[in-house]
């Protein structure tokens, strides 16, 4: 199998247990519901598909829900589409008038007060391009800069505007509420700003007695201001391109996305690549030669995951899309295999360091050693994620009597989680491990692993035993 994990967009085009199934066999890791589609009702529908499928599958999935966050768009106008020319004028107040095709409104009312002269709106990902040239007491005024055809519910970005509104909008606390009812494993956070805006999310889940993670959505530019704050405190980070496109010069995001991930890799948090990745895909039965090599390159930049959105979503073969990102990643691992570089290790500035440290004598000694495999013990999942973020080229098997650690560490670069109940001693965990390993594939009898635990077995945060194993010599008691 290969290390890197791909998330995919659950959605009309794959809402069935069957179509989830194929999704799951042709390689998804984690399946994403999008809040900002549907309703309740359908991601129930979404979420029941998704775990009678995966009940059937031996290895765990994860459940990711994903926020709206404050996103802003244009409210509702007659007559639409609306086409639009250079040097146009619109102008923006708080309602839009059905009498007047040159005055728009947008969902969040309170735009008027935030917004200034000389501030650029962007319009539908950045495609429109609009200028602020004036402003009164109940509108602004904007000049387009370009061509395009206006339409209710088009996506307004403002990357010289401080924007106000809550992290949380009402909606997003009604989702919050609804994934921790139904027990996901991971909640994305859009438009995160600050460290303060996850900090906020957890207070909210812990008091309604959720462990649920959370990954950031870096899509704003007052992120990238406050990145490694963010970091620390976020469980995981996405790369939101399509948002982050648009509110920073286009041709940073690349440089972006590496910085990101260099920094994930050194805090230990896993990193996802997301956005138009395969998006040729929705429609083509084949993946442009451009995105192969934008997945390819997400991976050599050793992101922990790539996702997919409305290519499985809406798209019309949801599962070719995700048997194609595998294939890339397969082929781009196998590169990597042969022509290993050096990536950024774990900070141990930025982790507690008995952590970073176990992790990587882990890595030196499965080098060393020319170990088969990696065997650890992970009862909260946090030394499977850490030994993953050595990158170190063999499987590691994770073991948990939890099976909510299990799926969450299916997002866990190169991590296979195991649910098995916990042995009464680790002397008893090698024998299981023996028999376990030739029957899974994982390696070969006689074959050196690592096998990493903790005393006593299974308490979370004891991880304090490496231990070189040959497989199936364990000597009885």
């Amino acid at each position: 199998m290969i290390k890197t994990k791909i998330v995919v967009t659950v959605g009309p085009a794959c809402d069935s247990v069957q179509a989830v199934a194929e999704l799951i066999s042709s390689g998804a890791d984690v399946l994403r519901i999008n809040f900002s589609h549907g309703d309740h009702s359908q991601h129930l529908g979404f979420l029941q598909a998704v775990r009678t499928a995966a009940e059937s599958h031996p290895a765990s999935h994860a459940l990711m829900g994903d926020l709206c966050g404050p996103k802003i768009r244009l409210a509702p106008f007659p007559g639409q589409p609306r086409p639009l020319q250079p040097d146009q004028e619109l102008i923006f107040a708080a309602q839009a008038e059905a009498n007047d095709p040159n005055v728009f409104a947008t969902t969040y009312p309170d735009l008027i007060d935030s917004i200034r002269p000389g501030d650029r709106l962007l319009i539908n990902d950045g495609k429109i391009a609009t200028v602020v040239t004036s402003k009164s007491a109940g509108a602004f005024r904007c000049l387009s800069k370009s061509t395009g055809l206006l339409k209710s519910g088009q996506g307004v970005n403002l990357p010289d505007t401080d924007i106000a509104a809550p992290s949380l909008t009402p909606k997003d606390l009604e989702d919050l509420d609804w994934a921790v009812k139904n027990e996901l494993d991971y909640l994305a956070l859009s438009f995160v700003r600050s460290a303060d805006d996850i900090v906020g999310a957890r207070d909210r889940l812990r008091a309604a007695g959720s462990d649920i993670k959370l990954i950031a959505k870096i899509e704003k530019p007052q992120a990238l201001d406050d990145l490694d704050a963010i970091i620390a405190v976020a469980d995981a980070v996405l790369v939101a391109r399509g948002d982050l496109g648009a509110e920073i010069e286009l041709a940073r995001v690349p440089l972006v996305q590496k910085d990101i991930i260099r920094r994930c890799q050194s805090a230990g948090k896993p990193v996802i690549v997301a956005t138009q990745m395969l998006a040729s895909m929705i429609s083509a039965q084949t993946p442009t030669r451009a995105e192969v090599s934008d997945v390819a390159n997400a991976i050599f930049d050793q992101a922990d995951a790539v996702m997919l959105s409305g290519e499985t979503a809406i798209g019309a073969n949801p599962a070719a899309a995700v048997r194609t990102i595998e294939n890339i990643a397969r082929v781009s691992e196998e590169f990597q295999d042969k022509h290993p570089s050096a990536a950024p290790g774990l900070d141990l500035d930025l982790l507690p360091r008995s952590q970073a440290a176990l992790a990587h004598g882990v890595h030196r000694i499965a080098q060393q050693a020319r170990c088969s495999l990696v065997v650890v013990w992970s009862e909260s999942g946090g030394t499977a994620g850490l030994i993953s973020k050595t990158r170190i080229g063999v499987p590691i098997i994770a073991l948990s009597s939890n099976p909510a650690v299990c799926r969450r560490m299916a997002l866990q670069y190169g991590v296979i989680p195991y649910l098995m109940d916990l042995p009464p001693s680790s002397k008893e965990l090698l024998s299981v491990i023996d028999k376990l390993a030739p029957q899974n594939g994982w390696a070969k009898t006689g074959e050196t692993i690592v096998v990493v635990t903790g005393h006593p077995l299974g308490t979370p945060t004891t991880t304090d035993t490496i231990h070189l194993h040959c497989l199936g010599y364990t000597k009885s008691p």
